[in-house]
């Protein structure tokens, strides 16, 4: 594999930054794949995707980031009866200290419905040559929608897992007789903790209304307490971004890290992502209140506990899908996909506490759904993005971004 090198110099026209970046394209060992995504974690850099074949069955493999180029396919699980979607996607996350432990999840159908399926956790204690037999993340049991994962190291023999979780959808006798007024039919969010043995802990219900198809985020700073981000769900059908806290081993009540009243009947299938650095917490997140779509950014430098202002990321036409990393200490780099004349574009901002700083235009790309949700990721002081490129309507290819910051 190579590393195939061009430049792209950023001018002051649009919305153009006038800081120039090296921008590069990164061989990468995928054939035809979706579903990409991106985990730093030390001195290593995972991607994993999904390839699905023509027998209609799916696999999901990684690739390792060493001397600057990606490693040979290491190829995890497949299997016939996967659920493959283009927004609720697997991921390989590594334990902290030892990057040999690693994690993997996918999504495997469970019943006939068309929603019904569970989360499988397959792990490796030597770097992928082998891979444990799958469990189910949850414990209910039901044939319904577990889906929209987030994974975080929690210390180094435990991994926090944070999962949308369809059991209560499927609860019509509760509902109906014992309590006519639960929200028993809502989508929920429950978390979870467990070891490289496949122990699970601590199994619990988070929010008991939240949206149903938007993608959650997580991160555990050392030595803290998870932080948890979605898009909530009330009654009156407002879905603002809600931040989860666990303080002194107990979780806090949910709140808005911004409260907007984003009013929506459905889900818009674009969940807020969330990352730290040091005593900094921030949070983005896309948005249509006061009918305007927007990517919004706040900062926090107290753990979360409260938020600042949101900065608007956007340069006007976004269609969402955000990414964050911080780069270091207050200043953070923020992706997503705009509308363009030309059809949609991906760009990056780097933001501090005050202002966007830089805007990048990176790559033109689809704006079908096909495209999936591009990933950003810092490793060795440098950016990476990995996202879907449609070659035409039954294919997607891998591609993998360096940009130099």
């Amino acid at each position: 594999m190579y590393l195939v090198l061009f430049v792209l110099c950023l001018t002051a026209c649009n919305s153009d930054s006038k800081v120039d970046l090296l921008i590069s394209d990164v061989d990468n060992p995928s054939e035809f794949g979706g579903e990409s995504r991106l985990s730093a974690n030390g001195d290593q850099l995972i991607l994993s995707w999904v390839e699905q074949k023509e027998d209609l069955s799916s696999s999901l493999s990684m690739s390792k980031f060493q001397n600057g180029r990606f490693s040979e396919v290491i190829k995890i699980s497949e299997g016939d009866n996967w659920f493959v979607n283009w927004a609720d996607f697997p991921s390989v996350t590594a334990y902290a200290g030892n990057e040999n432990h690693l994690v993997a999840h996918w999504l495997q159908k469970s019943g006939e419905g068309t929603y019904d399926y569970d989360v499988k956790i397959s792990q490796t204690k030597d770097g992928g040559t082998t891979w444990s037999p799958p469990f189910t993340l949850h414990s209910d049991g039901i044939k319904a929608e577990h889906g929209f994962v987030s994974l975080t190291p929690a210390g180094e023999d435990r991994m926090f897992a944070v999962w949308l979780d369809g059991r209560n959808t499927k609860d019509k006798i509760h509902d109906s007789k014992t309590n006519p007024h639960s929200h028993s039919e809502s989508m929920t969010l429950r978390s979870c903790e467990f070891d490289i043995n496949g122990n699970v802990y601590q199994e619990t219900e988070l929010d008991h209304r939240v949206c149903d198809c938007c993608q959650t985020d997580v991160v555990q700073p050392e030595g803290k307490n998870p932080l948890v981000v979605y898009r909530d769900r009330s009654d009156t059908e407002v879905r603002d971004i809600f931040i989860k806290r666990k303080v002194n081993n107990k979780w806090m009540a949910p709140k808005p890290v911004w409260s907007e009243g984003w009013h929506i009947a459905g889900c818009p299938v674009n969940g807020p992502t969330i990352a730290h650095s040091d005593s900094f917490v921030a949070v983005a997140w896309y948005t249509e209140s006061n009918e305007t779509p927007k990517i919004l950014l706040s900062f926090s430098n107290n753990h979360g506990s409260d938020f600042q202002k949101p900065i608007r990321i956007d340069n006007g036409n976004p269609i969402g899908r955000v990414d964050l990393v911080f780069q270091n200490g207050n200043t953070a780099w923020v992706s997503w996909i705009e509308k363009s004349e030309s059809g949609a574009q991906l760009r990056i901002a780097k933001v501090n506490q005050d202002e966007k700083l830089e805007d990048h235009f990176v790559t033109n790309i689809s704006e079908k759904r096909k495209s999936g949700f591009p990933i950003l990721a810092l490793y060795q002081d440098d950016l990476y993005l990995s996202y879907s490129e449609v070659v035409d309507e039954n294919r997607t290819e891998i591609k993998v971004k360096k940009i130099e910051i």
